[in-house]
């Protein structure tokens, strides 16, 4: 807390603390670099298919495909008449739809037994039809049973099968993966052998291509050990991973020392990409390519952890480098990261997205993410199988941060779809880190930390009030009013804004700002009136108002700072008073709990909020009236962890904070300092911790103040006495 005593222990020393801090950021990242993190809570949802109670509906989900129109489209291995599965679609409003149950000779899909389970069954054609392959099932002749399918969906839903492909005739056997290649090439993995004849097999599994008339040509034997992993990359070059022990024709036929990448070109021309060393990996689950020729892999064991290692993330680069991004650990104090990683996707801001089958708060696994320098955060962990689902994979992304995919079990027994929404706050364009928001004179500009700047015009007499994801898509929107009390949102997307009038508020309220009131993963608007000392939320959906909630406050508090203190992804308040008294109100999704923190000194206020230390849970930071001091506080729901102060620099003198976002994209709060001209950010490094103290690697911003210009500063709310 900040008391007398505390306040008098750090006033000798401090005045050289940050120069100090701010000349030794580079050594500071390098001990921190790849070190583990929580971010703010990500949103976790789950669609559930409907209850199958012997009646005939679908189940267990085993991949999916995003639509050209938005819309999820998946397989299941049961339900159905037959007990086949079939194909269902999702939207992302999560209303469901049975599309159609494999019958009779149509195939079915057998669960894949082997550890390595991510295989895509469906892929989506040019012209907006499904491609799908069964690994089982299909059209019975009196000499010989069928060995899986492939089929057809149009674009407007009619069903047609294709092929039924048969051990007998030389074909392959159990198609398993597809993908959609150049000039409309589907090609596949099959994990059947091929036969010679009825009793003797030529190969484990193969790579094929797709006819029109759905068979298919055999492009390569493999005769030893079947692939763990397939994945289509740029020029209709195929990759597989296979295990340990793999006899390896293009490496002179001796079996292999570790998992190996091979690459197989369209015409059947294989070559070795890299063998795995143990402290590499080992046990590939999945590998994918990135749409640019770098292929990124999961193994289930190895890697560098302790103790022989629980898994690892690799990358392989278009140029050929491999790289480990990750090692995981069972051991304690780095289980709660999870481990085991299996299903990945490439995202679209240049993180690697991913799922890990083990550990996490609950054991029952996380969803991380990896940065392209290596940094590891933990952004979910699943809680118990029978509501998070169980088996998670067949990752799609959506959004720029906005990921589905697929469960097993769940509320209904049936598996479903999940949607996990990872939200950055004020990120406007889906680039995974926030610009800053400068608004006056009829102008809103937009600067990011490298350098980049948007301006716009905006209709006079309008400002910024509240920035949050009212529509749950991950991109941060813009809520403006004016002295009409009128109230628009600017919904932000990769290509711009997109305004819509959201209605009017009574004289006496002032909207204070936004956070996840009810934890559906859409922010809702939070209001005060001074005068009746009242507190409202209005629920938001979008812009539209779903429902609201007011309450009586005691007269002279004021919200201080909104934002989520202990990681539950709700929003949480920070009140205060001239008393210098400080309590939270925890959000539970339905309303909150007061607790009260500590009395603060006189002279200090609240000017900033965010993620300093990746713990996942917002800090306070704080700066003096008069300029000359700022410190902040680690925060734990209504714990203080860690308490630091300090002399602002004097290369700052006239300074003071002005914003506090995640600027650079790295998943920590980073600060921007202004003195109403010229703007200096300061650029966390990483260090934060309840033993050492933040380094920050200071940094110009593009673009300067003008009179009327303002820079609006999200982390505090709107009342807040002597914002700047």
């Amino acid at each position: 807390m900040f008391t007398g005593q505390w306040m008098n222990n750090h006033r000798g020393k401090v005045g050289g603390r940050v120069a100090i801090a701010l000349l030794v950021f580079l050594a500071a990242n390098l001990l921190t670099a790849g070190m583990p993190a929580w971010a703010a809570a990500a949103h976790y949802s789950v669609m559930s298919l409907p209850l199958n109670a012997g009646n005939g509906t679908l189940s267990a989900p085993q991949s999916i495909v995003l639509g050209q129109n938005g819309t999820i489209y998946g397989v299941t291995s049961s339900g159905g008449q037959l007990n086949n599965g079939g194909l269902f679609s999702m939207s992302q409003a999560g209303v469901y739809t049975e599309l159609h149950a494999f019958n009779s000779g149509e195939g079915a899909i057998l669960e894949v037994s082997q550890p390595a389970d991510n295989f895509n069954f469906l892929t989506l054609a040019s012209n907006g039809a499904l491609i799908g392959v069964s690994n089982a099932g299909g059209v019975y002749l009196p000499t010989e049973d069928p060995s899986g399918t492939s089929y057809t969906m149009s674009a407007t839903g009619i069903f047609s099968s294709l092929h039924s492909f048969y051990a007998g005739n030389g074909e392959i056997t159990s198609p398993t993966s597809i993908a959609s290649g150049s000039d409309g090439n589907i090609f596949g993995l099959a994990l059947g052998p091929t036969w010679a004849n009825t009793t003797t097999t030529t190969s484990t599994a193969n790579l094929f291509e797709l006819n029109p008339d759905g068979s298919a040509n055999n492009i390569y034997a493999f005769e030893s050990f079947a692939p763990t992993g397939f994945a289509l990359g740029l020029n209709d070059d195929m990759y597989v991973s296979l295990p340990k022990g793999t006899v390896i024709p293009e490496a002179g036929g001796a079996a292999s020392t570790g998992d190996v990448i091979l690459k197989v070109t369209s015409n059947g021309v294989g070559s070795v990409v890299h063998v795995l060393d143990p402290t590499e990996g080992q046990g590939i689950d999945e590998i994918i390519e990135d749409g640019h020729g770098n292929l990124y892999g999961s193994a289930l064991t190895g890697g560098a952890g302790v103790d022989g290692g629980d898994g690892s993330v690799f990358r392989v680069s278009a140029s050929g480098d491999f790289s480990v991004l990750h090692s995981f650990s069972s051991f304690v104090g780095e289980e709660q990261q999870g481990y085991w990683p299996s299903a990945l996707v490439a995202g679209s801001d240049g993180n690697l997205y991913g799922i890990a089958r083990v550990g996490g708060a609950g054991s029952d696994g996380t969803f991380f993410r990896i940065a392209a320098d290596g940094a590891y955060t933990a952004l979910h962990s699943f809680g118990d199988s029978s509501i998070d689902g169980a088996d998670l994979k067949s990752l799609v992304q959506v959004g720029p941060r906005t990921l589905y995919g697929v469960f097993e079990g769940g509320p209904n027994l049936s598996g479903g779809v999940f949607k996990l929404v990872v939200p950055i706050q004020d990120d406007f364009f889906g680039v995974g880190k926030s610009p800053m928001l400068v608004s006056g004179s009829s102008l809103a500009s937009f600067w990011t930390a490298d350098g980049v700047s948007k301006t716009m015009s905006i209709a006079q007499g309008y400002y910024p009030v509240a920035v949050g994801d009212f529509n749950g898509d991950g991109i941060a929107d813009i809520v403006w009013t004016s002295a009409k009390h009128d109230l628009y949102v600017w919904f932000g997307g990769v290509n711009g804004f997109t305004s819509q009038f959201a209605g009017t508020y009574p004289d006496g309220w002032t909207l204070v700002g936004a956070g996840d009131v009810d934890g559906d993963g859409k922010d809702d608007l939070i209001w005060i009136d001074t005068q009746t000392h009242q507190f409202a939320y209005w629920l938001m959906n979008g812009a539209t108002r779903s429902g609201y909630r007011i309450f009586n406050i005691t007269p002279g508090y004021y919200p201080a700072a909104l934002g989520d203190f202990n990681g539950d992804g709700k929003l949480d308040i920070m009140w205060t008073s001239a008393n210098n008294d400080l309590y939270v109100w925890l959000g539970n999704g339905a309303g909150y709990t007061s607790k009260y923190i500590t009395t603060y000194p006189a002279g200090w206020r609240i000017i900033g909020r965010g993620d300093l230390d990746g713990d996942g849970c917002d800090d306070l930071i704080w700066s003096t009236a008069d300029g000359t001091q700022w410190g902040y506080w680690l925060m734990n729901g209504a714990s203080i962890n860690h308490v630091a102060s300090f002399s602002v620099p004097s290369t700052l003198a006239g300074y003071v904070i002005a914003g506090s976002a995640d600027y650079n994209g790295d998943g920590l709060v980073d600060i921007l300092w202004s003195n109403g001209s010229q703007n200096v950010l300061w650029s966390n490094q990483g260090s934060c911790s309840t033993t050492t103290d933040c380094t920050f690697a200071p940094a110009d911003v593009p673009g300067s103040l003008t009179n009327g210009q303002n820079i609006f500063n999200s982390a505090l709310p709107s009342t807040t006495p002597g914002s700047f």
